[in-house]
């Protein structure tokens, strides 16, 4: 009996074919298990690494932002401050200007009174009497 082969029972066949779908159905969940695993994972990763380029793309452009709002800040200190030397400088040369002509007009009072003084002297009239007309 050679090439002789055992019958195979529908039962039989219908069991093995139940066994190998059994089989191939749990590959296919865990091959499905970890694909999704390595999805999620992959996934988490590029969020990570998108959250971390964001985070140092924040901070860069907070750190310029902070640069520049220092840079205006000095700028506008040092106008600050040269407004309030041209402020200052004119202040001064008011006081000079106010000084020197109070010094000239002191100087004129003085000159007046000296010639007062020198014509009632060589007059010989006292400035206290009141003037009598010259007689004839």
């Amino acid at each position: 009996m050679a090439g002789h082969m055992p019958a195979m029972s529908s039962e039989l066949i219908k069991k093995q074919q139940e066994d190998v779908t059994g089989i191939l159905e749990s590959q296919a969940t865990s091959q499905k298990k970890m694909l999704d695993h390595q999805y999620e994972a992959q996934k988490k990763m590029i969020e990570a690494e998108a959250k971390r380029t964001i985070d140092v793309t924040t901070q860069q452009y907070q750190q310029q932002l902070s640069q520049a709002v220092l840079s205006l800040k000095n700028s506008y200190k040092q106008q600050e401050m040269s407004l309030n030397m041209a402020r200052q400088q004119r202040e001064m040369a008011i006081t000079q200007q106010a000084a020197q002509m109070s010094a000239q007009a002191k100087q004129y009072e003085l000159q007046v009174e000296m010639q007062k003084n020198l014509m009632q002297a060589y007059s010989g009239t006292d400035p206290n009497k009141p003037e009598k007309p010259l007689k004839k």
